[in-house]
């Protein structure tokens, strides 16, 4: 066996299902789908709804997607950067209210043990005042 270049492949990427003794050289970008030479001049993809589409030789798209270069790699790389920022900018976020909730809870315990103990306060002047009463009561 002996290896060639892609680009020296007689086939390449097969033939045409619409024209049959075309050889498939190229890739449309908005469809996803490859094409002859006389699919894009006069055949399904020379429509009106397909005009302005990028063409990319067969061939090219191919290395770029072997490369991971292609215009669908750079944008998931991109998204990806976009989240990994998002997750971080959460992380930082969470970080926060955590640090403030916790200000809050010893904040909120100091309020309470201070109610606790007013009302431990309340409740031995009412228990001295009662007891004060009772002793006047049995003493008549």
């Amino acid at each position: 066996h002996q290896r060639f270049p892609l680009e020296h492949s007689p086939l390449r990427f097969g033939f045409c299902r619409h024209h049959p003794s075309e050889r498939l050289d190229s890739v449309c970008l908005q469809c996803k789908e490859m094409y002859c030479r006389l699919c894009n001049e006069i055949g399904p993809h020379a429509s009106q709804e397909h005009q302005g589409h990028v063409l990319m030789a067969t061939v090219e798209a191919f290395q770029q997607a072997m490369q991971a270069v292609s215009p669908a790699d750079v944008a998931h790389e991109k998204h990806l950067d976009s989240l990994r920022q998002a997750v971080q900018e959460r992380h930082f976020q969470l970080m926060e209210v955590h640090a403030n909730f916790e200000e809050t809870q010893q904040q909120m315990d100091i309020v309470l043990r201070s109610a606790l103990d007013q009302l431990e306060r309340a409740q031995s002047r009412k228990t001295d005042f009662l007891q004060s009463m009772k002793r006047q009561v049995t003493s008549q």
